[in-house]
């Protein structure tokens, strides 16, 4: 898997494990709120991921 899509994906799993805990333990939000908040997030940076790949991927296939 190429570095930029790690690199990502560590930077998504930071993101949204700090937002769980600020809905969470700052506004008090309950469990099951935060946890749709951040799955409604996380589809939107599984989406993007694949769509670096894809790019990563065309642009392999048009260099070869």
């Amino acid at each position: 898997m190429p570095r930029s899509v790690i690199a990502e994906c560590n930077r998504c799993n930071r993101r949204l494990t700090d937002r769980f805990r600020h809905l969470t333990e700052e506004e008090r939000k309950p469990v099951n709120v935060a946890k749709v908040a951040v799955a409604s997030e996380m589809v939107r940076w599984v989406w993007a991921t694949g769509l670096l790949v894809k790019e990563e991927q065309s642009a392999r296939t048009a260099a070869a």
